[in-house]
C-alpha cells in the first residue's frame, strides 16, 4: 500500500475542522477523524479509483462531511 503524508497546512486545517466540529456537538470532532481515517484507507486500498480533479491531483470526498482529500500517486 502506498505511504500517504499530509501537508502541514492540511494538519492544521484538520485540527481546526475538529475543534469547529467539537465545538458543534459533543464528539463530532472524533468522528469527523474516524471518517478521515476510513478514507485515508479507501485511498491506500485503491489509490486509482478516484477520480482527477486538478491536472494529476485526485480527489476523495470524506464521508458525511464536505471536505475532500486531494492527493497524487
Amino acid at each position: 500500500m502506498p505511504e500517504i503524508a499530509f501537508l502541514k497546512a492540511a494538519l492544521a486545517d484538520l485540527k481546526d475542522a475538529r475543534e469547529w466540529y467539537d465545538e458543534q456537538q459533543l464528539n463530532l470532532g472524533l468522528h469527523f477523524l474516524r471518517e478521515l481515517e476510513s478514507s485515508v484507507k479507501q485511498i491506500k486500498r485503491t489509490p486509482q479509483a478516484f477520480p482527477f480533479k486538478y491536472g494529476p491531483l485526485r480527489q476523495k470526498m470524506i464521508n458525511k462531511f464536505p471536505y475532500f482529500i486531494f492527493y497524487f500517486l
